[in-house]
């Protein structure tokens, strides 16, 4: 198979009666609603989430595949893309509205960039997904930091997941002393932007001090993917470098919004339809820009399971980034929050990491919270034919039926494996993506 080319969905096995299959394409067609554990007395305020289907992406290496991003398409389809660290390649696949995997392409490094990856140990990965208008998609990547190369690459498919185009980012600012690393991009202004950053120390005696400075880069591109213009705006001060985990981008009424946090403190911006830098503020505290409820004013959930003393809230922006209203609940429960949505009805759907006491994280999860952020559901997924995952990596809402869908990497529990009878060589790993409603 030519890596290059999408490749058909896997193979669905034949399902014997009363027992675990291991590497089913789909899972479960339509499980039972979740229990909702850790309720403490709510009585209302959201109908319980329903684990409605979980679909397994995997390729003909069967390699385990790290799902980093996820987007949804005009038509409801799903965009999945990530890393393969056992063959280094970066992949993508996407998903009907139906849910049915439509075509899977995987990312053949070219042999310089294949050279550095050995050296480095460091695997290629689409980081973001732009689902354009007419159906092709944008895939935002990085690969192994090569002197005098770019390590930022974009990737465009057609409809059908066929290859257009791809190329090494060389912009100005690419091109000069700083490693950026792209963290997101999103469909704008009829074509694409994504955004990079940034970290360095200054050297020995320079002006400003020793601590770390960090910068953001955007950079815009038209419909077909070429160089439009670029920003680099540096951060507030120095000793912020943003987690690139924790970067979010979302366009609101033309202008486009980032959060970017370190996980002590956040940096909020603003920029206007023609790409100018409207507002820049620094805020105490992890916050993530809320998704979902579209024309709503802007909204950031913060939440720092580290830290007990310090309460969940929800904080409304102004156009300048000024707090306009707080919504203040109780402390975080031990949870580590990676995505945030609004939900219709003002509750918050939570997507990320169950936490040890002392801070480490467990297993994937899933809170409900109410709008007024005192009443909080533990939703109870279901991982009895897999390994629990450490994390929900990538989440995304979809607008025509309210539902939501997670994508979490794919390992086979040993006891799954022994209870199937199934031998070593066929166990299949990959991605799962699990569609919640």
């Amino acid at each position: 198979m030519n890596p290059r080319q999408p490749s058909p969905p896997p193979r669905r096995p034949r399902l014997s009666p009363g027992r675990v299959v291991v590497g089913a394409v789909v899972l479960a067609a339509a499980l039972a609603s979740l229990t909702m554990a850790g309720c403490r007395g709510w009585a209302g305020g959201v109908r319980p989430t329903e684990v409605r289907q979980e679909v397994l992406l995997n390729s003909a290496a069967n390699a385990v595949m790290e799902p980093l991003a996820l987007a949804v398409g005009a038509d409801d389809g799903l965009l999945v893309a990530g890393g393969a660290t056992a063959t280094r390649q970066a992949w993508a696949a996407r998903l009907s509205a139906a849910n049915k995997v439509e075509w899977m392409y995987f990312r053949e490094s070219p042999p310089a960039e294949r050279l550095a990856q050995e050296a480095s140990a460091t695997t290629p990965e689409f980081r973001a997904v732009a689902s354009m208008a007419d159906g092709s998609v944008f895939l935002c990547g990085n690969t192994p930091y090569r002197s005098g190369a770019s390590n930022i690459f974009l990737t465009q498919l057609d409809r059908q997941g066929q290859l257009l185009s791809e190329r090494p980012l060389e912009t100005p600012a690419l091109r000069g002393a700083m490693v950026y690393r792209a963290d997101q991009c999103i469909a704008w202004g009829g074509g694409v932007v994504l955004l990079a950053h940034e970290q360095h120390y200054p050297l020995p005696g320079a002006d400003g001090g020793h601590g770390v400075r960090a910068s953001y880069l955007l950079l815009a591109f038209d419909r077909l993917g070429n160089f439009k213009w670029e920003q680099v705006v540096p951060t507030l001060g120095e000793g912020f470098a943003p987690d690139g985990q924790g970067v979010v981008l979302r366009e609101a009424g033309g202008a486009l919004l980032v959060s970017a946090t370190d996980n002590v403190d956040t940096e909020v911006l603003r920029f206007d339809a023609d790409g100018r830098l409207r507002a820049h503020r620094r805020f105490d505290g992890r916050y993530l820009l809320l998704r979902g409820r579209a024309g709503d004013a802007v909204k950031l959930f913060g939440s720092v399971p580290a830290n007990d003393a310090l309460p969940r809230s929800v904080v409304t922006l102004d156009a300048t980034l000024a707090v306009v209203a707080r919504t203040q609940g109780d402390k975080p429960f031990d949870f580590a929050v990676r995505h945030a949505f609004e939900k219709r009805d003002g509750s918050l759907l939570l997507f990320g990491s169950e936490l040890h006491a002392q801070g480490e994280r467990l297993r994937a999860g899933v809170r409900v919270v109410d709008a007024a952020l005192k009443q909080e559901r533990h939703v109870a997924l279901d991982h009895r034919q897999r390994l629990e995952p450490s994390a929900i990596l990538a989440a995304g809402a979809r607008g025509r039926d309210g539902g939501y869908a997670y994508a979490t990497i794919a390992v086979p529990a040993r006891a799954a494996v022994r209870t199937s009878g199934a031998e070593p060589a066929d166990v299949v790993v990959g991605a799962v993506v699990t569609f919640l409603e």
